[in-house]
């Protein structure tokens, strides 16, 4: 077996305890962290819809933890409210308060997808440093400061696809975790149900031919889908309120989020602004403003006409964060790390969501929980391939450049966040 060939190999996981100990750590920093945002914008009455970035933080507290909800959008999240209410109902009953229990809930969501990404990252051989920088560089980026912090379906979808990419490195080809992994990813946001079957695929013991390989991932795609309208129907005993997510007329309204696809112009400029999201703007925040089309209800945004937008720091952290992408590239060429069951995984969901988001959505910053960590970990996992020493400690001085210069610059993202006041009508 080559030696690129033996970099995702699965082993014990190394140093548990001090691994274990960086894993609590990383947990409870960033829970923190994002609680304290969270609170922010509880005090400024900004835990509204389409006060930032079009997020419907309202309807989510609601889903989470508000008992007479409506639940109306349980047709793109099928079991969102099934998964999270009873926690937040039960917090809501010790907080007196729906919104505070969503926070609470959903920064502790936030604070756990930062540790299982570390976790992810060491038990596919990566170093303690690494892993730990590799994380904090998740944890700091604009998807997560802003979705770990506003109650919003997004990070839970984050959670739920790190567990499925655990899985593909833990536990390839075992129906018994990826069969409610995929519900759980699935039951969140009706379209992971494709990351689902992709990492259970790619997971597949190699000897499985092609065609068993796609047998067996098409099998369990549609066992999640029979066992989700089960549990939906049971949601919808529960509460009356929430949709079904298997009626057409259910998913008909989303059309209104197509993207223009009139001409290839209209196009090859989403697609353009996709990118400009993926690689860059959902990690390293650009500028802010607000948006005053509704002077009563001012809504946050983001510059996203070009690079340019970035802040100082931004830029010193995107020049980093784009080398070390090339470098990824690189690696994954001439090391063939593509036949690796995650990394190609990594790579399939990424493209799933770049062909998914070209075609659908609408503030593009929403979908960002969806590629960042896809994009983080694919990189990470493919600078595993430099062995040399000298190489090896400059990766990591890079890294830990890059997680300084992304903190220094969402800092200022953060403040444009919790200085936003709601102003009544």
């Amino acid at each position: 077996m080559s030696e690129a060939a033996d970099l995702f190999k699965q082993r014990p996981l190394p140093e548990p305890w001090r691994t274990t100990a960086v894993l609590i750590a990383l947990l409870l920093l960033f829970w923190g962290i994002y609680l304290h945002i969270g609170m922010a914008m509880e005090e400024r009455g900004t835990l509204r819809n389409n006060m930032f970035f079009h997020s419907d933080i309202g309807r989510v507290i609601g889903d989470i933890a508000r008992p007479h909800a409506p639940h109306e959008r349980t047709s793109v999240h099928p079991l969102f409210v099934l998964l999270t209410h009873p926690f937040g109902a039960g917090l809501a009953y010790l907080t007196k308060s729906p919104p505070v229990a969503a926070v609470t809930l959903n920064s502790l969501v936030g604070g756990l997808s930062v540790a299982l990404a570390c976790l992810f990252f060491r038990i596919t051989g990566v170093s303690l440093r690494r892993s730990a920088l590799g994380a904090l560089f998740l944890g700091l980026t604009a998807s997560n400061l802003y979705f770990g912090s506003a109650p919003e379906t997004y990070i839970f979808s984050l959670v739920s696809i790190i567990v499925l990419f655990i899985g593909a490195a833990r536990r390839p080809g075992a129906w018994s975790y990826f069969l409610p992994a995929g519900i759980l990813s699935f039951g969140v946001l009706i379209t992971n149900g494709a990351l689902a079957v992709i990492t259970y695929g790619v997971s597949l013991a190699r000897p499985v031919g092609w065609v068993r390989r796609l047998s067996l991932a098409a099998l369990l795609g549609v066992s999640i889908l029979a066992v989700s309208t089960v549990l939906a129907l049971v949601q919808k005993q529960i509460w009356p309120g929430s949709d079904l997510f298997f009626r057409p007329a259910a998913l008909k309204r989303e059309e209104g989020f197509e993207s223009d696809r009139r001409t290839w112009q209209l196009v090859g400029q989403r697609e353009a602004l996709l990118l400009r999201y993926v690689l860059v703007f959902d990690f390293i925040a650009p500028k802010t403003y607000i948006n005053k089309e509704k002077p009563t209800r001012p809504a946050l945004q983001i510059s996203t006409k070009s690079l340019t937008a970035l802040p100082a720091w931004g830029r010193v952290a995107a020049v980093i964060w784009g080398g070390l992408m090339l470098c990824a590239v690189w690696l994954t060429a001439k090391n063939k790390l593509y036949r690796q069951p995650v990394i190609l995984g990594l790579l399939l969901c990424i493209l799933d969501n770049l062909i998914l988001h070209t075609l659908y959505g609408d503030d593009l910053f929403l979908y960002s929980c969806n590629t960042c960590f896809t994009m983080a970990a694919w990189v990470l996992l493919s600078l595993c391939a430099v062995k040399q020493p000298r190489l090896t400690i400059l990766i990591d001085s890079l890294l830990l450049v890059l997680v300084v210069a992304e903190a220094m610059n969402n800092v200022s993202f953060v403040k444009a966040i919790v200085a936003m006041r709601h102003v009544s009508s």
